[in-house]
């Protein structure tokens, strides 16, 4: 029997879109009613945005609603286990828990856990992994069309009310180990690039600023790049007055032009020059403030450029 009855990636993609665009929906209303931006809840926002997306995904996934969320009830699909029974509430909620998680830890947007270098790569790496294993194995298997989540829970999305014979659809073997071998190169790839920068003066630097940054007044995050060019003997010009500074702040209050003059802000730009070298010229540095808003499944980013002046030295 061929997989006509099982669903395909694309429509799964299309009611996985529409029920993203509910919750999106939902994510506005709260904005509206607020009149706030989360910025100022954040990161409890992106937060509660993972629960509530979790919730409606584990309890639509589940035999309360017969496998079917809004988007996959829309597109005609639903999931199933193996033997054709919806799924039970732990299983639900499992799989979506792997399902969402790469959408609301693809950015490591947590306070304390951006200047942890090795558990910032551990997480980059879980939401890579699960994320690609989610789309990759559901495009590679295509017998059984199932995706990470599937396979780990060993459910099935089908199309309609078909319940298939147990075990007679298996993920294929080789986009397993085609899957298994891009772990593998990861984890080893991020091990060695660790291993390297953690030994690196420039990048001990840059966590050094990014911690004191980030105990200022409304700053919720500093995030520090140092750009080291390289060196020319040729020059009389110090290495440290060519080095540049990109330093990107997610700001805890709302932003707007007229914050330009706020004595919080030219705190900040104090607060930045102070940790940086004396000799650094003040035309390498960039500083920008970041609000947005993000509840996780839905954000948008709103970017204020700080200018240095001679003021601010």
């Amino acid at each position: 029997m061929k997989n006509k009855l099982l669903a395909k990636p694309i429509e799964r993609m299309i009611a996985f879109f529409l029920d993203w665009i509910i919750l999106s929906f939902f994510g506005f209303i709260f904005l509206i009613i607020s009149g706030k931006s989360t910025i100022e809840y954040w990161p409890i926002s992106r937060v509660a945005g993972f629960f509530i997306a979790w919730i409606y995904f584990g309890l639509q996934e589940s035999k309360l609603t017969r496998g079917q969320t809004i988007g996959k009830k829309i597109i005609g699909i639903r999931t199933i286990e193996y033997n054709g029974t919806f799924l039970s509430y732990t299983k639900a909620f499992a799989r979506s828990f792997l399902l969402i998680f790469p959408f609301f830890f693809n950015q490591i947007s947590i306070p304390g856990i951006a200047n942890n270098y090795m558990i910032a790569i551990f997480i980059f790496l879980a939401v890579f992994l699960i994320g690609i294993g989610n789309i990759f194995l559901c495009f590679a298997n295509k017998h059984s069309m199932q995706g990470l989540h599937d396979i780990l829970l060993k459910t099935l999305v089908i199309k309609g009310d078909w319940k298939p014979e147990i075990g007679k659809f298996q993920a294929s073997q080789k986009a397993v180990f085609i899957y298994s071998i891009i772990v593998i190169a990861l984890i080893t790839a991020n091990v060695v690039s660790a291993s390297k920068l953690l030994r690196d003066k420039t990048f001990i630097e840059m966590i050094r600023i990014q911690k004191n940054l980030d105990k200022l007044p409304n700053v919720k995050m500093a995030y520090v790049e140092i750009i080291k060019p390289s060196e020319n003997k040729n020059k009389k010009e110090s290495l440290s007055s060519k080095i540049r500074y990109n330093i990107q702040i997610i700001w805890g209050k709302v932003l707007n032009k007229s914050n330009e003059n706020d004595n919080e802000i030219n705190h900040i730009k104090k607060a930045i020059l102070k940790e940086l070298p004396t000799n650094i010229d003040k035309n390498n540095i960039s500083i920008s403030l970041i609000n947005f808003f993000d509840i996780g499944f839905f954000n948008f980013r709103k970017v204020y450029t700080l200018q240095i002046t001679k003021n601010n030295r």
